[in-house]
């Protein structure tokens, strides 16, 4: 979307008005232009295809359907070597693979924002061409696809006392919701979530400030530039489950006891710190530099201007960085699993709990978390909106003052 908001709509109008039809526009015209912003995408597809364990273990039917599920067996079996071989020969293909799509983009000059940065514009208002409604009908179906299920389960978690994991429905009642607080029957669903919230809290801060300094830091070239990147994706696409199991043995080693905020923590910001940064190169593509400027010219100092100038412009970015570090923290399993010592979190309460509870307890389980989840992203989506009229107040008192 960051690519695609920063063409200038005159550029398709002219291709339009000369004669193109909407498949040549997409595909001379669009498809050039948002180059950058398909090849960091890539990079995200493939980082969490390759490295998702969770849900590959869960819909696999019992099958090693994954190389991250077959490495999870393996360290089931106590058969670390060949684990640790397996990671490493899946983490040079995927550094292949990542660098091939780099090729199509140059990532330093992106985030400098030398490859110039337009505002989305309004488009004249007109008929719509039939490829848009093809694609929200498109994009409907997906939507129908992803959220159908979960609809279901919010469904079932409301079921009566005699019901059941599947439908039909058995009365409706909240007695599955108070269950979930009986610790003798569900476990400490209440501590757990309570840790998962300290602790995605913890990874949101650290998370926004570590990726906003290596923002600023790559904005300039410095000597190993490119190294630290490919460092960084690097911990992203390397499986979680062996990132984990690192930390856990190099806890052992240095005689410490895991725990979730010292080794968790630790595991679950090699997930979160490359999706951070990855963020900020889109975010500081847009920021234009003649602000930092102006803002010299006037005698502000070198914090100054970072303070008041470059934080406030950006800050619907950084929302956006704690919403994933918060967000990808809250629910991660793999990493957490042989980190967090002997306290769960709720993802591994939710993991302990379909081995042992069999009601809609665990459906309810899954509804209040999705509502929490819920929350927080209209919280930052309603800070961004906030941030964005505030400017727009400000630049019109600015524009009647004039």
């Amino acid at each position: 979307m960051n690519a695609m908001a920063r063409i200038d709509p005159a550029v398709i109008e002219a291709a339009v008005d000369a004669g193109a039809s909407p498949w040549r526009v997409i595909w001379e015209e669009v498809l050039p232009l948002s180059k950058s912003g398909m090849a960091l995408g890539s990079i995200f597809v493939v980082a969490l295809v390759m490295g998702d364990f969770f849900v590959v273990k869960i819909m696999s039917g019992g099958q090693s359907a994954s190389v991250v599920l077959a490495m999870s067996n393996e360290i089931g079996l106590l058969q670390y070597p060949p684990a640790a071989a397996s990671a490493v020969v899946l983490m040079i293909i995927v550094m292949e693979m990542v660098a091939a799509i780099l090729r199509l983009v140059d990532v330093q000059k992106e985030l400098t924002g030398q490859a110039g940065a337009t505002a989305m514009q309004q488009q004249r208002a007109g008929t719509r061409p039939w490829t848009f409604y093809a694609l929200a009908a498109g994009f409907t179906l997906f939507v129908v696809f992803l959220y159908g299920p979960m609809f279901a389960i919010y469904l079932l978690s409301f079921q009566g006392p005699n019901g059941g994991l599947t439908f039909p429905m058995h009365g409706v009642s909240l007695q599955w919701f108070t269950a979930l607080f009986a610790q003798q029957r569900t476990g400490d669903v209440a501590g757990a979530f309570l840790r998962s919230l300290a602790l995605a809290l913890l990874v949101l801060v650290l998370t926004v400030v570590m990726a906003v300094m290596a923002g600023l830091a790559f904005r300039r070239r410095f000597v190993g530039a490119t190294l630290v990147f490919y460092l960084a994706i690097a911990s992203l696409v390397m499986p979680g489950l062996l990132v984990g199991l690192g930390i856990g043995l190099m806890c052992q080693l240095l005689s410490l006891q895991p725990a979730w905020y010292m080794s968790a923590m630790g595991a679950q910001l090699t997930w979160t710190l490359p999706f951070g940064l990855l963020i900020m190169f889109a975010v500081f593509s847009r920021f234009n530099r003649f602000y930092e400027e102006a803002a010299r010219d006037l005698g502000a100092s070198s914090w100054q201007t970072l303070r008041h100038v470059v934080l406030p412009i950006l800050l619907s970015g950084i929302i956006g960085v704690a919403l994933f570090g918060f967000t990808l923290s809250y629910d991660e399993f793999a990493r957490t699993l042989l980190t967090v010592g002997p306290q769960n979190t709720l993802p591994l309460e939710i993991w302990a709990m379909t081995t042992n509870v069999t009601s809609p307890a665990l459906y309810a389980l899954g509804t209040l978390t999705t509502a929490v989840s819920f929350v927080v992203i209209t919280l930052a989506l309603s800070s961004m909106a906030l941030i964005q009229r505030r400017r727009a107040r400000r630049l019109l008192d600015a524009e009647t003052g004039a």
